[in-house]
């Protein structure tokens, strides 16, 4: 600035003289020049800068003469560059200087030259790992590197080490470059064994078995010498016959006794009461086969020589699956394989159709109501089509014809075994039954692709005989003991209800008994809850983990039970019990009366209808306890009835009749008979005469009848109607009342 103020002031002053000289010329005006000019000092006309030219002048001092001259520019003055912005390899740099009299500044770039860069530096690649090369700027930290993908393994030839039965062989190779090896283990050979219970050199290899001790049976593999034996379990006991002391018979009764006919040690006793035959055997019993019949046998006592079951035929085995009785019901169907059934029959052989995918055909043999089939045996050839399944039909042998079969079998409408079955390719299955049946349900499908599974051929044997056994005529079976079928479970899938099965050794009938399957529940979880804030509580089955959950509202109640809950008898009332939260304590049914039970026949009138005998003087109302007696009997067809009549209606939660069947061997006496056939009509009214109940029941030698009528009652009538030559003597009557929540 000040530099700027000091040109100024030389510019006025420059200015002033040049006024001054003007006005001296005006003086001199006219006058001559010097020859020789003698001036004065240089006087500024335009001071200089440094980028701008000036003018001076200087007069001569004897004539005035002004002479004028350029002043050239001084030029900047600049002081040392100074560095702005540092310049890299990529980067320009800056540089500038300030001039010491103008404050000019003057600007310089130097240009980025680029890296310099040094030479790579390479990190090889292995097989397995990657390698690197990278490479680093001579003037500057930057560095830049490249991957280099793995080699690869380069793998030497393949080194085969054969199994053997003992261990397994291999296939392995190794790298050339590095240590890895793979390796592919090759199965064992199976070994070669001899037969079962022969072992080296073709000795015996065997110990049988023994009703006291175990036995074995063994093998030996011929390349390896392994040894392979099986423990062979203790057998049965063979019990001989029944031996029967002396001075001990069919009237006397005794204790009888048997051995076993191999250890001897073994014995048991039985105790024959007096009446009863102490030496019951079942002589010449023969099974039936498909070549000859089969008898039951003659079952007798040797001890007085009676027959008590005469034997019977059992007819040969046959086929019972035959052409005349096969049928495809109509159901699911696939393309034309379902409806058409080509019969080839050729001795226990029937073709039948594929079964595809997902669906299934039935093939059902109808048979005698009385044929006894001993086992159904089911041969599957496994086939499929290598074509598009909707463009051909073709049939071809190919692998994964995997069939699933369902076996049923039906005595009426009853089920009387059922199974099923997974078959893989030309598998045979067979299923025992050894059951009265009158027909068999074969049904079958495919468990893969329709493409390349199916069942095409099958050989079909329905095995039985067709026979009518004394069971029939007797009414009377000799069961087995009850044999578990499946056990009940259950499973965080759901319930399975077990099943029990017994079969009668005479005729082969067999019954169910189903058990009912249930979780195992622990007590609900409500940690951490309360009624008044409420939640979810849990409680776990103990026997397969499966948690059910409950959602509590807020205000409800965790964990509500009952306690003291009691039923009525004949004796006492009972009570609903106290129902409570144990969570909060809270009581939320105080506990009710529930009123004993009562019998209410405690009055009987009899009446007698036409043409009937009734022995009146021996029928009384008798009450003991909870039971009515009457002795007396309906004889020669004819019937009477039991009246028993109430004040008003009464609510009867239960009618109990049990009748005792006796028929009469002399008169006036009362013995238990056979074949005591009668008839017991119930009717039941109430007080304004409205039908209750009212139905016959035909009854056998001891019979129990139970009604829960649906409404009050005020009269039951027993109608009572016998056979010829029998009675009914003894009753046993419960009107029972009672069993009522006192409000």
């Amino acid at each position: 600035m000040k530099k700027h103020i000091l040109a100024i002031i030389m510019t006025l002053l420059c200015l002033t003289m040049m006024l001054a000289l003007v006005a001296c010329g005006d003086e001199t005006n006219g006058t001559e020049e010097c020859a020789e000019h003698t001036f004065g000092e240089w006087k500024i006309i335009k001071p200089t800068n440094c980028i701008m030219d000036g003018k001076r002048s200087r007069e001569c001092t004897v004539c005035h003469f002004e002479e004028t001259e350029d002043v050239p520019a001084s030029g900047h003055q600049y002081g040392e560059w100074e560095v702005v912005v540092v310049g890299t390899c990529m980067r320009d740099g800056e540089s500038e200087r300030i001039c010491s009299v103008c404050d000019h500044t003057d600007k310089a770039v130097s240009k980025a030259n680029g890296h310099d860069w040094n030479d790579y530096v390479t990190v090889d690649a292995t097989c397995t790992e990657e390698g690197s090369k990278s490479r680093s700027c001579k003037n500057c930290s930057e560095t830049e590197s490249e991957t280099l993908e793995p080699k690869g393994h380069d793998w030497n030839d393949e080194v085969t080490v054969d199994s053997t039965c003992a261990k397994e062989g291999s296939i392995s190779r190794s790298c050339k470059n590095c240590s890895e090896v793979e390796s592919e283990p090759i199965e064992k050979k199976p070994h070669n064994w001899t037969q079962d219970g022969i072992g080296w050199d073709d000795e015996p290899f065997y110990e049988a078995p023994t009703c006291t001790t175990e036995g074995f049976s063994g093998r030996v593999c011929l390349e390896c010498g392994e040894e392979d034996v099986t423990e062979l379990s203790v057998i049965p006991h063979e019990m001989g016959a029944w031996v029967v002391p002396e001075g001990v018979t069919c009237e006397t009764g005794g204790t009888i006794t048997r051995s076993c006919k191999m250890c001897g040690k073994e014995t048991e006793e039985q105790n024959v009461e007096p009446g009863e035959h102490v030496n019951v055997v079942v002589k010449d019993a023969v099974a039936p086969t498909f070549e000859a019949d089969g008898t039951t046998g003659t079952t007798v006592c040797e001890a007085c020589g009676t027959t008590l079951k005469q034997s019977f035929k059992l007819p040969k085995l046959s086929n019972l699956a035959n052409k005349d009785n096969l049928s495809v019901p109509q159901g699911e169907v696939w393309g034309s394989f379902e409806k058409k059934v080509e019969y080839l029959f050729d001795g226990n052989k029937e073709t039948c159709p594929k079964s595809p995918k997902g669906l299934y055909y039935t093939l059902s043999f109808e048979l005698d109501k009385n044929a006894y089939v001993s086992s159904i045996m089911v041969a599957c050839n496994g086939k499929g089509t290598s074509y598009d399944q909707w463009s051909s039909s073709n049939i071809e042998d190919v692998l994964y014809g995997i069939v699933k079969i369902n076996i049923i079998c039906y005595n009426g409408d009853e089920v009387v075994k059922m199974q099923e079955f997974d078959t893989t390719n030309l598998t045979e299955v067979n299923m025992q039954v050894n059951a009265n049946v009158n027909r068999v349900d074969i049904q079958a499908t495919a468990t893969n692709d329709t493409r390349y599974g199916g069942a095409y051929i099958w050989e079909i044997g329905v095995y039985g005989t067709v026979r009518v056994t004394p069971c029939d005529e007797i009414g009377e079976h000799n069961w087995s003991d009850w044999e578990t079928v499946r056990t009940a479970a259950c499973s965080q899938e759901g319930l399975v209800d077990g099943l029990e099965t017994r079969t009668c050794s005479v005729c082969y009938d067999t019954e169910e008994k189903v058990l009912p399957a249930s979780h195992s529940w622990g007590d609900w979880n409500i940690e951490g809850l309360t009624c008044a804030t409420g939640g979810t509580k849990t409680k776990t089955c103990a026997s397969c983990g499966l948690v059910e959950s409950e959602t509590v509202e807020a205000g409800g109640h965790l964990n509500i039970v009952i306690e003291g809950a009691k039923d009525p008898t004949f004796e006492a009332d009972g009570s609903t019990g106290t129902e409570k939260c144990l969570a909060c304590g809270e009581v939320i049914n105080e506990a009710k009366v529930i009123t004993k039970y009562e019998n209410i026949a405690s009055s009987a009138t009899v009446t007698t209808n036409s043409g009937c005998w009734v022995v009146k003087d021996n029928l009384a109302a008798l009450t003991d306890g909870n039971k009515e007696y009457g002795t007396g009997g309906s004889h020669n067809e004819g019937s009477y009835n039991i009246e028993f009549a109430f004040d008003g209606n009464k609510s009867i939660k239960k009618l109990v009749i049990t009748v005792n069947g006796k028929g009469s061997t002399a008169a006036g006496k009362f013995d238990a008979v056979t074949n005591n056939n009668y008839k017991v009509e119930v009717n039941m009214k109430s007080a304004d005469g409205t039908v209750v109940h009212n139905q016959a029941y035909q009854s056998g030698d001891v019979t129990e009848i139970v009604i829960e009528p649906t409404a009050d009652v005020s009269t039951i009538t027993l109608t009572v109607h016998s056979g010829w030559d029998n009675q009914i003597a003894v009753w046993e009557v419960e009107a029972i009342t009672g069993g009522d929540i006192v409000e």
